[in-house]
C-alpha cells in the first residue's frame, strides 16, 4: 500500500484531454462504450473521468487550510465578515473567470447569429428578385455563418452550463464537509439549540443552491448586457420607439417574478421547518422505539409524522407549481414582445419585411 501512495497517481480523463476533447466531451466516451456494452455501471466505474482534485477529502482539506489563513488574518485586523463567501472567491474566482469568458462566448453569438440570418434572407431576396444580381459566394458565406452559429451555441453552451454545474458541485462537497467538521468540533452545549433536523437540512437541502445558482450567477450581469445590447440592435433595425416598447414589455415581468421568488423562499422556509421537525421526530422515536412499544404509542406518532409530512409535501407541491408557472413565463415572453415590437412598428406606419422580422 505504501509502495503504491509512493506511485505518481495517473491523470485522469479529463486532465489528459485535449481542447477539441474537452469543448465536445468527447473525453467521456469510454464511460458511454463501457455502459453501452455491460449494461451496468457501478459507482466506481466513473472515477477515472474526472481529476484527484475533486475528491471530497482534498476539497475539504482546500477548504478548511482557506478558512483557517483568513480567519487569523481577520481575527488579527479585529473584522468578522463573511469567511465562507470570501473563502469561495479565493478558490473559485479562476474558474469565475473562465465561466466569464464563456458566456461573453455565448452572448456574442446570440447577437451575431441574427445578423448573419438578416444578411441571408436579404441575399436570397435580391437573388430571388433579380437571379445573377448578387455573388453566390456571399450567399453560401452568411449560410455557412449562421450554421456555424448555431454549432457554436451547442459547444460554448454546454461548456457554460459545465463549468458552472462542476464549481457549484465543488462548493456544495466544501460547505457539506464544514458543517461536518464544525458540529463535530463543538461539544454538545454549543449544539443544544440546533437538532439533527436542522443540520441535515443545512447539509442536504440548503446546499442545494450551489448547485442551482452557480449555473446562472453570470446572467445577473450578461443579462443587463445583452438586453442593451439587443436594443441597440432593434433601434438601429426598427427604430427607437418600437425597441423601447418591446422592452418594456419584457420588464413589466419581472414585478410578477419578483412576487413569485419571495413567495417560493416563504413556502421553502416553511418546508424547511417541516422537515426539521419531521427529521427530529422520527429520531426521537428511533430512539425511545422500546417505550413507545411497551406504551404502545405506535400508532399515535405515526399520524403525527404522517401529518408533518403531508405539509412538507403540500409546501413543495405549492413550489413546484410556482416554479412552472415562472419557467411558463419565461417561454412565453419572446411571442409577447415581438407581438408588441412589430404591432407598435406596423401602428407608426412602417411595412415589416422577412428579413428584419428574423432579425428582431
Amino acid at each position: 500500500q505504501q509502495q503504491q501512495q509512493q506511485q505518481p497517481a495517473s491523470r485522469s480523463a479529463y486532465e489528459a484531454a485535449g481542447l477539441w476533447s474537452r469543448v465536445s466531451f468527447s473525453w467521456v466516451g469510454p464511460l458511454i462504450h463501457k455502459g453501452w456494452h455491460s449494461l451496468q455501471l457501478g459507482p466506481d466505474d466513473a472515477r477515472f473521468l474526472l481529476p484527484q482534485d475533486t475528491d471530497a477529502p482534498q476539497l475539504s482539506q482546500q477548504f478548511e487550510t482557506a478558512y483557517g489563513k483568513l480567519k487569523a488574518k481577520y481575527a488579527a485586523r479585529g473584522k468578522h465578515p463573511n469567511l465562507t463567501t470570501l473563502v469561495l472567491l479565493r478558490l473559485y474566482w479562476p474558474a469565475l473567470l473562465r465561466h466569464s469568458f464563456w458566456v461573453l462566448c455565448e452572448v456574442g453569438i446570440r447577437l451575431l447569429s441574427p445578423l448573419a440570418l438578416r444578411e441571408f434572407l436579404q441575399w436570397l431576396q435580391a437573388d430571388s428578385a433579380a437571379p445573377g444580381s448578387s455573388p453566390a459566394w456571399r450567399g453560401w458565406c452568411w449560410a455557412v455563418a449562421v450554421a456555424s452559429g448555431g454549432i457554436c451555441m451547442t459547444l460554448v453552451h454546454h461548456q457554460f452550463f459545465w463549468i458552472g454545474m462542476r464549481m457549484g458541485f465543488c462548493m456544495r462537497q466544501q460547505v457539506v464537509a464544514a458543517i461536518h467538521a464544525k458540529v463535530l468540533r463543538l461539544n454538545s452545549a454549543a449544539v443544544a439549540h440546533a437538532n439533527s433536523g436542522t443540520i441535515i437540512n443545512l447539509a442536504s437541502n440548503d446546499v442545494r443552491r450551489f448547485d442551482e445558482g452557480f449555473s446562472f450567477w453570470l446572467f445577473c450581469w450578461a443579462g443587463p448586457l445583452e438586453a442593451g445590447m439587443v436594443l441597440l440592435m432593434v433601434s438601429l433595425e426598427l427604430g427607437f420607439v418600437p425597441a423601447i416598447c418591446g422592452m418594456a414589455a419584457m420588464l413589466a415581468v419581472i414585478p410578477l417574478q419578483a412576487l413569485l421568488v419571495r413567495t417560493v423562499a416563504g413556502l421553502r422556509r416553511n418546508t424547511a421547518a417541516r422537515t426539521d421537525e419531521r427529521v427530529r421526530l422520527t429520531g426521537e422515536v428511533i430512539q425511545g422505539c422500546l417505550a413507545m412499544k411497551m406504551l404502545a404509542w405506535e400508532d399515535p406518532f405515526t399520524r403525527s409524522i404522517r401529518a408533518i409530512r403531508q405539509k412538507e409535501v403540500a409546501y413543495s407541491g405549492r413550489m413546484a407549481q410556482i416554479r412552472g408557472l415562472n419557467l411558463a413565463l419565461q417561454f412565453c415572453m419572446t411571442p409577447v414582445v415581438a407581438f408588441v415590437t412589430f404591432s407598435v412598428y406596423i401602428a407608426m406606419g412602417s411595412k415589416l419585411n422577412l428579413p428584419s422580422v428574423f432579425y428582431a
